[in-house]
């Protein structure tokens, strides 16, 4: 499973988000696209629990899916079995508590609503975006690392290093301070940290 980012601003997301959770105002939004999955802890464990709801997109029924007690105090074990994610619904899932975060599961019938259609790069911006993503800008005294490591391997100019950090900022992959937006993120999601574009 990948796990890609929103920014809370897509298209249909925050009607869901607040039908579902409407008391979440957090800044962590992700999602997936799956057709099922398996329920993580909804009883309160190390300062966090888990809870969901089941959504129908077209009119936004709710189903909550209940807390269970621990297994040892008679609940169910979760991971025993997965749960579907039919066409036209949408699992919202939220981690309360400690590090509270917010996941959507989509099924792949569903997405396109959703979730805007994949970007083509060119190879300056993925490599741009990949140091932006997996860079500190300086460290250990050393500063603009992020050029100096792209140029090094392919010989990019200061010139054509701001051009593409231009475009990019104009394509919403990075903000206007040049750090690398959930758009930006998720345009990247499938590289690992070795995926430049040498």
């Amino acid at each position: 499973m990948t796990t890609l980012f929103l920014s809370g601003d897509e298209p249909g997301v925050k009607d869901i988000v607040r039908k579902a959770f409407p008391f979440y105002h957090g800044k962590r939004w992700s999602y997936s696209i799956q057709d099922s999955t398996h329920l993580c802890n909804t009883y309160w464990d190390e300062g966090s629990r888990y809870s969901y709801v089941m959504m129908r997109m077209d009119d936004h029924e709710i189903r909550m899916i209940p807390h269970f007690d621990p297994p040892q105090f008679g609940g169910p074990d979760l991971g025993e079995h997965a749960v579907q994610i039919p066409p036209g619904f949408v699992l919202v899932e939220l981690r309360e508590g400690f590090y509270e975060k917010l996941h959507l599961y989509v099924n792949p019938a569903d997405a396109p609503k959703l979730i805007a259609a994949p970007v083509e790069l060119t190879p300056d911006q993925v490599n741009v975006l990949m140091a932006t993503r997996c860079l500190k800008n300086s460290y250990g005294g050393q500063s603009d690392i992020r050029f100096n490591h792209v140029n090094k391997k392919t010989g990019i100019t200061r010139e054509q290093w701001e051009k593409t950090q231009a475009e990019l900022v104009s394509m919403k992959l990075l903000n206007k301070a040049f750090a690398i937006t959930p758009a930006g993120r998720n345009a990247v999601a499938h590289l690992n940290s070795t995926g430049f574009l040498y």
